[in-house]
């Protein structure tokens, strides 16, 4: 096991230096003086900690712009959290291990859900709502985020009340 942490940091990496900050993380060692590493080490450790929250926080400012609109591209968000596009997608890979579209599709399947719920209105309503480009393309997101169609959520919701 030592030896593919260490082959892949090095390809990664290029170095020692590498495999003893991630050695040192995985370890639990998540401190300013990992293992035994020199003080040039420990720097690069404080930079990789200090990038990691940044992405954190672009993450959280962009999944608030989500939660916000309802009309909104990737591009948008990427606009508006002042960064491009790639670098919003390698945010949302880091912070939630799935990409903007996808956790846009899953925000809004929350909406929809809630909307199933407390509302009358037809799945094709809230989906227009919802700015998805039909009603057959919600109800296959939505099976996908929830496990349910539109109407199993309506149904199982009323026969609880």
């Amino acid at each position: 096991m030592k030896n593919a942490v260490k082959y892949t940091i090095m390809g990664i990496c290029g170095g020692l230096l590498a495999a003893c900050i991630v050695v040192a993380v995985i370890a639990g060692q998540n401190q300013r003086r990992p293992l035994k590493c020199t003080g040039l080490q420990v720097e690069v450790l404080d930079s990789m900690e200090q990038k990691t929250k940044h992405y954190n926080d672009i993450a959280e400012i962009a999944l608030e712009y989500m939660h916000t609109y309802t009309d909104f591209r990737i591009s948008d968000v990427a606009e508006h959290c002042k960064v491009s596009e790639s670098t919003l997608y390698g945010v949302f890979k880091k912070a939630y291990n799935t990409t903007p579209i996808e956790k846009k599709q899953e925000i809004f399947c929350e909406r929809a859900a809630e909307l199933l719920i407390t509302t009358d209105l037809s799945v094709e309503q809230i989906s227009e709502m919802l700015n998805f480009s039909s009603s057959s393309y919600f109800r296959k997101i939505f099976k996908k985020h929830t496990g349910k169609t539109p109407l199993q959520i309506r149904k199982n919701t009323k026969h609880q009340i």
